[in-house]
């Protein structure tokens, strides 16, 4: 027979007298207490504890025997080698699993951890189970691991719709993030249950969720393409009063959720902006990249803002990374807000980054720089440089992109930079081919 150790039960009994220690006496046969003696502040007193049945009970339900390990009263969220210990030892939301989940390597243990753990999964798991998935993907992204992601994520899907009832706002941002970013369509029927979810009771469940969580749900919607007017109508009007109060780093992509769904909400656009007045300068390098998006999208030329936005750009211009790079040069050029200073010290760090660009982001420099009227041989030379790297393994579409980049750039801003000339060269003679029929 297995019993609780003294000191498990000690707590226990504190916990309904603190002023009085205790020590255990005896434990009878069939695992039920006979007697627990009191040691008061005096060591030569004692007396029997005289306890109401609800702490019999508790402490009963502490000796793993005869008592089902579920009703285990001290649950810690230690993980222990025995799968009962497990259990017992879990908090009430299945910590093991949890911990199970964050530990798994690859697509194929965590689809195995889901798996042996399926008759116990809760929504939390689901939850944690799709940001690891988002992990996992941006881990293993090209592996050829393709179909396991997939396949995970549309169980996860089925599992969410199923329980949505049941789903708390951080469990629904981390599901609609989680798959979203692992590069899974979710079908309209399971948008749509969760969508229902998300503005029920006046929106219930945004009015208590973080700032966080609240950008993640924009976030997913947006991205999967859900664009009821009536969904986003009642969230933009949810969230619009608590603006100000967010983190600017969560307020500046909001705007470039909007567009893609071809929703316009003034009163939404306007709190967004007013929250992040003033505030630039606390935004990342991805943060401004986010807000050149949104504020190109919603064609919001000459705004105050705009200046404020360049000059946090220049000052940050030694961390940007590729991408936002790329995406605040592309925008920037759209809004024309992008003065010289800005463009020559984002010329000069996509010279440094030339070896990590994708062909893509540099077919939107080239474009951005030559919109600009940027001269800056060394740039173009560089672009040119990674472009014929990256054109062997980009796709059709990504080449023409860089074709035409080059082609307009050869005309005016590069005129003199020969292997600009060249690549343009080349593409035009590629497009000109005439087009020969299949035998």
């Amino acid at each position: 027979m297995r019993r609780a150790s003294g000191a498990v039960l000690r707590t226990l009994a504190r916990a309904a007298d603190p002023q009085t220690s205790y020590s255990l006496s005896a434990i009878d046969g069939t695992g039920s207490f006979r007697s627990l003696l009191v040691s008061q502040s005096s060591p030569s007193s004692s007396q029997e504890l005289q306890t109401t049945s609800r702490t019999w009970s508790i402490l009963d339900s502490c000796l793993i025997g005869n008592h089902s390990v579920r009703h285990m009263s001290i649950k810690t969220g230690i993980p222990a080698p025995r799968a009962e210990l497990s259990v017992a030892l879990s908090t009430a939301r299945g910590g093991h699993i949890t911990r199970l989940i964050r530990a798994a390597e690859n697509v194929v243990q965590l689809d195995d951890v889901l798996w042996d753990n399926r008759r116990k999964l809760q929504c939390t798991h689901a939850a944690v189970a799709a940001l690891k998935l988002e992990d996992l993907y941006r881990q293993m992204r090209g592996s050829g691991s393709a179909f396991m992601v997939q396949k995970l994520a549309t169980e996860l899907e089925a599992f969410a719709v199923g329980r949505a009832a049941r789903l708390t706002s951080w469990q629904l941002a981390a599901l609609m993030r989680g798959l979203t970013c692992a590069n899974h369509r979710m079908s309209p029927t399971s948008l749509l249950q969760l969508a229902s979810i998300v503005v029920a009771d006046n929106c219930q469940r945004l009015s208590v969720a973080s700032d966080r969580d609240c950008k993640d749900i924009m976030f997913g919607f947006s991205s999967q393409g859900y664009s009821n007017p009536l969904f986003w109508e009642q969230v933009c009007s949810a969230l619009a009063p608590r603006l100000a109060s967010w983190e600017a780093g969560y307020v500046a992509p909001l705007l470039s959720y909007l567009p893609s769904v071809d929703a316009r909400h003034p009163a939404f656009t306007t709190s967004a902006l007013a929250a992040l007045n003033g505030r630039c300068a606390e935004l990342s390098p991805r943060n401004l990249a986010d807000l050149a998006v949104g504020m190109s999208l919603l064609g919001l030329k000459g705004h105050a803002l705009l200046q404020q936005l360049q000059e946090q750009a220049l000052q940050h211009m030694p961390d940007f990374a590729p991408k936002p790079l790329a995406l605040l040069l592309e925008h920037m050029a759209q809004l024309g807000a992008a003065g010289e200073p800005l463009a020559g010290a984002a010329a000069q760090r996509a010279v440094q980054l030339s070896g990590q660009l994708p062909a893509l982001y540099v077919a939107k420099l080239v474009k951005a720089m030559t919109q600009l009227g940027v001269k800056h041989d060394a740039f173009y030379e560089a672009m040119a440089k990674q472009a014929g790297v990256q054109a062997e393994t980009a796709s059709a579409g990504v080449v023409q992109l860089l074709g035409q980049a080059f082609a307009t750039a050869s005309r005016s801003v590069a005129a003199n930079v020969p292997a600009v000339k060249a690549l343009a060269e080349v593409s035009m003679a590629q497009h000109s081919k005439p087009e020969v029929a299949a035998a």
